[in-house]
């Protein structure tokens, strides 16, 4: 099992912010140029955190890794903050982000779908 913390720039909310990624443990494999590349293309688990928590909620508060440890299965947990997860009027558009940008930046980075 493998644990990644990201800190990426989001340009639909202009801020950076905060994900966790649970990948299955053998899924890269290094390259010559010591890069590493993901093998396959894997389903993908997006789990959102309660209005008081944040991305790593999963991770401290269930057991989220074991359940998933046999499975080919990626899990992808953003932080929104005190969001409920909408487009707000006067706030950021976090259902966007969760939707539409989110999805295609774990694409591009990782080999995952959609």
């Amino acid at each position: 099992m493998r644990l990644f913390h990201l800190s990426l720039f989001s340009d639909t909310l202009m801020m950076d912010t905060s994900v966790t990624i649970i990948f299955p443990q053998n899924c890269t494999r290094v390259r010559e140029d010591r890069r590493p590349f993901f093998l396959g293309s894997y389903k993908v688990l997006y789990l959102l955190h309660y209005l008081k928590q944040n991305e790593t909620s999963w991770i401290r508060m269930s057991s989220i890794e074991r359940y998933v440890s046999q499975l080919p299965l990626v899990v992808v947990m953003p932080s929104v903050h005190r969001s409920f997860y909408t487009d707000q009027e006067r706030g950021f558009p976090y259902f966007t982000y969760v939707a539409d940008e989110l999805p295609a930046l774990m694409k591009e980075m990782f080999n995952i779908s959609d």
